[in-house]
């Protein structure tokens, strides 16, 4: 083998002395003295390598790890879904939980039916209805209010009132689409039945008021009210069940937007009297008991005409013949402040064959009533204050086939009721109704 040399060429580098420290090299004694001298972080080389068994998971590979925990995680939901499973069908099985033998359960509201609350159980005063009129414009006869339109409405409220001398059905109606007001409303009156039917035509209702089912008023008078189903699907029927013969009055309230249509029937009572009694065995009694009758105020002349009156507080009629609602009554005038007498002039358009309706007046204290019959259907209320020395104020009301005229006087006077024709005195109307009362 060849000898290397250095760069110099001095000698080869195998006999080259080198010298790192000038210091002596230590003697080693021992090996624990040594171990003393060595710094601390070598002092660990000497000690045997310890395996410790607990750490052998982190020696596992990662990815093999995240795969156990994914498995674990999936096998605990599928038992906790397998448990809440259970435990809804158990519950379901079961029924509502129970505390001391009682059902836990949702509380229930009972439900009022609508016709217990139509009737009223109280009787209130006359003097606290609204629209009271005289029994001197009742009849028994067939009655309408409102017209026929293509309106459609919707009855809204049913509900009867007991009064002192009258019992009121009252029945609200809202208007649905179309131009009229009112709907056309029917009472008429069966004899044999002594019923009184009230239709009402293109009207519906939402109420629950079963058909055929009685709804018990038990008056004097009146026995129960009934709705009954009719082949017009548009319209609304009931039926009032008398236990005698009486008379009514068809009316509408003023109200133009939601008006209620009355009926009031006068309450009849029975006269309490000895009655004769018929015994025809000893086992069977039968009691004879007297019909009441319906007795207007002011009763017409059932002969003739009666066409002018004399100034006098007693009460008085006009007569012309008329027997059907065919006449009618147009504009009004009055008039008397300078003169020695008011006068109220009511033009009428004549009825059938040229005559004029049948008009009947009575004077009680400051109160002149005068009730004109035998008109075209209609319904309108108005009140004018007349200031007159005589006369304070009119009211107006028009119902069904019937005007009635109020007047409030300031003192008892005579006064006077006439037709006048083709009236030379006064041109404004050629046939009209001349109400005249004194100063």
């Amino acid at each position: 083998m060849p000898e290397l040399k250095s760069p110099e060429g001095n000698s080869p580098l195998s006999q080259k002395r080198v010298i790192l420290n000038s210091n002596p090299i230590p003697k080693i004694e021992s090996l624990d003295r040594v171990e003393r001298e060595m710094p601390p972080q070598l002092t660990h080389l000497r000690q045997p390598m310890k395996v410790d068994l607990n750490q052998k998971a982190n020696l596992i590979n990662p990815e093999e790890k995240n795969s156990s925990a994914k498995i674990v995680i999936w096998v605990v939901i599928v038992i906790v879904l397998a448990i809440a499973s259970y435990l809804g069908l158990k519950s379901f099985l079961n029924g509502p939980a129970t505390t001391d033998n009682l059902v836990e359960d949702n509380y229930v509201t009972p439900v009022v039916e609508y016709i217990s609350t139509i009737v009223q159980s109280d009787t209130m005063e006359d003097s606290q209805a609204v629209l009271m009129q005289s029994f001197a414009i009742y009849n028994n006869g067939t009655q309408k209010v409102g017209a026929d339109s293509t309106s459609t409405f919707d009855l809204f409220d049913v509900s009867v009132q007991k009064y002192e001398s009258f019992t009121r059905l009252s029945l609200g109606v809202n208007k649905i689409d179309g131009d009229g007001s009112l709907p056309l409303v029917t009472a008429s009156y069966d004899k044999l039945t002594n019923e009184i039917t009230v239709d009402l035509m293109k009207t519906t209702t939402l109420l629950e008021i079963p058909y055929s089912k009685d709804v018990m008023v038990g008056t004097d008078t009146v026995d129960f009210l009934t709705r009954v189903s009719t082949d017009n699907t548009g319209s609304e029927r009931f039926v009032i069940k008398l236990s005698q013969p009486t008379i009514y009055l068809l009316q509408v309230s003023s109200s133009s937007d939601s008006p209620t249509i009355y009926l009031d029937i006068k309450e009849v009572k029975t006269a309490v009297t000895d009655t004769p009694v018929v015994t025809t065995n000893p086992s069977t009694t039968v009691v004879a008991t007297p019909i009441p009758s319906a007795t207007p105020v002011v009763t017409l002349p059932t002969e003739g005409e009666v066409l002018d009156n004399e100034f006098s507080k007693n009460a008085q009629t006009l007569l012309n013949g008329l027997t059907t609602n065919t006449a009618s009554l147009n504009g009004l005038f009055y008039s008397g402040i300078n003169s020695g007498y008011f006068v109220y002039k009511a033009e009428i358009l004549p009825g059938a064959n040229g005559k004029m309706p049948n008009v009947t007046a009575k004077l009680e204290g400051t109160t002149l009533t005068v009730v004109v019959t035998n008109l075209l259907s209609r319904n309108a209320t108005a009140d004018i204050n007349i200031g007159d020395p005589s006369v304070q104020k009119v009211n107006i009301v028009s119902a069904g086939n019937t005007r009635t005229y109020t007047f409030t006087l300031n003192s008892s006077k005579d006064y006077k009721i006439s037709y006048k024709f083709n009236d030379t005195e006064d041109k404004k109307f050629a046939n009209a109704l001349w109400i005249q009362v004194k100063h």
